[in-house]
């Protein structure tokens, strides 16, 4: 009886968690120290667009431009949850963002990197975690508007304004 109780549980268990969405969010840095690396998934996640649209997930100009178009809002609403859940950078913030998407459009990894000229400049560790907190939220259930072939892989800079 235990075993057969084990076995349910087990088959629970990993069907909870075999085949999910991964929705990683963290920092290039952290990624690495952690064992994700980001080369792996190089490897795993085609390009979206490249400059050889043989070796691209989207082939035509159609589809590249749907995808900026979706790429482009998703970034605007990260925007939107990040002020709605009242966070700002204290000063105008370049990051790095390195996005590995399921064919559905959900996203499986958001990685990211803050850029500054000047240490002073970028934003703390505790800004960095609430970011990363936030993030991982906003992910968890967001979807771009359009699909693929298969999976693919987005890099793009942004800047957040200081609010």
């Amino acid at each position: 009886m235990n075993i057969r109780l084990t076995l349910i549980a087990l088959v629970l268990f990993s069907g909870s968690i075999f085949g999910q969405p991964l929705h990683i969010a963290d920092s290039f840095q952290n990624a690495q120290k952690n064992g994700n690396s980001i080369w792996t998934l190089e490897n795993e996640y085609p390009k979206a667009c490249a400059a050889d649209l043989f070796s691209s997930v989207f082939k035509n100009e159609h589809d590249v431009n749907s995808l900026y178009i979706a790429y482009n809002k998703m970034m605007e609403d990260l925007k939107k949850y990040l002020k709605a859940n009242s966070f700002s950078f204290d000063a105008p913030t370049k990051c790095i963002n390195r996005v590995y998407f399921s064919a559905n459009g959900s996203i499986d990894y958001f990685y990211f990197n803050f850029l500054a000229s000047d240490p002073a400049t970028k934003p703390s560790i505790e800004k960095q975690d609430e970011f990363k907190r936030l993030l991982s939220s906003f992910i968890a259930d967001y979807r771009m508007n359009i699909s693929a072939p298969s999976k693919f892989a987005h890099y793009s800079p942004i800047t957040f304004a200081k609010n």
